[in-house]
């Protein structure tokens, strides 16, 4: 009787441990799914104002085109390209915090650099999945409101702690054969 009721203790207290795993496990799964949902209706209201934007910028640069005075085109697109530059700045939010905004892209990609380099900035991580999802480095530029040379200094700096200028691979070619198994099919 005693060891009926050891067995039947053992075989309680493992079901119990085994479905609190499964609750705790559902529980993450449902917190994650959740952030992710409330961070992609955030994209998706910052993505419709982006193609306003465009679509307000196409009709600017239609209107300079017709004109007919070579001068007055010329100064328009002066005009155009200042608050291009201006509105830039106010699209992308110098107090957003980017490696929050994409990290729910590929959560794999920002753990495993991390883990592998330390030494990396927040904003060097940042430049790492840009180009791993295969930005070029003006494009950088324009989605953290900086210069392409800036960028291309701190490509520079990456390779640099991650010792690549010893090694026959460039900083997209060594992000995409290290972290190739963490691409995300797009749908």
């Amino acid at each position: 009787m005693a060891v009926l009721l050891i067995l039947l203790f053992v075989l309680y207290t493992l079901n119990k441990k085994k479905t609190k795993k499964v609750i705790t496990n559902f529980e993450k799964s449902n917190d994650e799914f959740t952030y992710l949902k409330s961070t992609h209706e955030k994209l998706k209201v910052k993505v419709h104002g982006l193609e306003d934007y465009i679509v307000e910028v196409k009709k600017e640069i239609k209107s300079i085109s017709s004109m007919d005075s070579g001068d007055a085109q010329r100064k328009k697109i002066k005009e155009l390209l200042k608050n291009l530059h201006l509105d830039s700045s106010l699209l992308l939010d110098k107090t957003e915090n980017h490696l929050e905004l994409v990290n729910e892209f590929n959560i794999d990609f920002f753990t495993q650099i991390k883990n592998e380099y330390p030494q990396l900035s927040d904003s060097e991580v940042i430049i790492c999945y840009y180009l791993f999802v295969g930005f070029k480095s003006k494009e950088i530029a324009v989605f953290l409101n900086s210069s392409t040379r800036a960028v291309e200094g701190k490509r520079y700096r990456i390779a640099k702690k991650m010792d690549l200028q010893k090694s026959d691979f460039t900083l997209v070619e060594y992000l995409n054969t290290s972290f190739k198994s963490l691409k995300k099919v797009e749908s």
